[in-house]
């Protein structure tokens, strides 16, 4: 892949794409930053759909494919064996810490670079 700043875009686009498309829907990427708000923290879901400007069923259909992806843990409520509770998995948190370090890596490279990995030759107006 050529190495520029849209060549690096475009790979961190494609790692998003295959490991985590859910970031690329709105209310996907609203409950993974619910859940990595407190990642350590089982919360309720009730909190969740309250917190959420998306629907209910909107969000369950989140929760269910983060769930079917082993991406979140449910949990019981010890006080109240009615109430579910979620938080995020380690495959979650070790998934976002990677994209993550991707994104830093891709900063870094273009803080580092010259003028011409910032400007794709092939778009209007490039060098």
């Amino acid at each position: 892949m050529e190495n520029s700043f849209y060549g690096h875009l475009e790979q961190l686009n494609d790692w998003k794409r295959r490991k985590l498309p859910i970031l690329s829907m709105p209310q996907g990427a609203e409950v993974v930053a619910w859940l990595m708000s407190r990642p350590s923290m089982a919360r309720s879901l009730t909190e969740l759909y309250s917190a959420s400007r998306f629907s209910e069923p909107t969000v369950r259909n989140v929760i269910q494919s983060l769930a079917d992806r082993d991406l979140v843990v449910f949990l019981g409520d010890d006080g109240d064996q009615r109430r579910r509770l979620v938080r995020a998995s380690p495959k979650l948190t070790s998934m976002l810490e990677e994209y993550v370090a991707q994104i830093t890596q891709i900063a870094t490279t273009v803080q580092s670079g010259t003028m011409d990995d910032l400007v794709d030759r092939s778009v209007p107006g490039g060098s």
